[in-house]
């Protein structure tokens, strides 16, 4: 594969994946479906983690790790009735997934 073309997916996947994707998700998972779980109380966080972590289906290697990272994030949503502590949260992550993979294709 050409270096060019390498780069530019790249880049493109950065956008999608990592500033896109993630406010697109925080808003369904944290936005909409989680003040309609909260009537299971405790548990509306743990379902809702679930629930983001199996539509993650793509990965089920990371699907442990995923609800462990989830849950206190939509606990937190659902405690401060805020969602853009999750949003910056999810873009940082998937950012610092593939910045590297960038920066490195770039360096070459």
């Amino acid at each position: 594969m050409p270096r060019q073309t390498l780069i530019i997916t790249l880049a493109v996947s950065l956008v999608c994946t990592s500033w896109i994707a993630p406010v697109v998700e925080e808003l369904y998972f944290r936005g909409f479906l989680l003040p309609r779980l909260s009537r299971f109380g405790l548990w509306a966080p743990v379902i809702n983690g679930v629930l983001f972590t199996l539509y993650h289906f793509f990965s089920p290697w990371a699907f442990v790790e995923r609800v462990i990272m989830v849950i206190p994030m939509a606990w937190l949503v659902q405690r401060k009735r805020n969602i853009y502590i999750t949003i910056i949260a999810h873009l940082l992550l998937n950012t610092l997934g593939i910045l590297p993979v960038l920066i490195t294709t770039l360096v070459k």
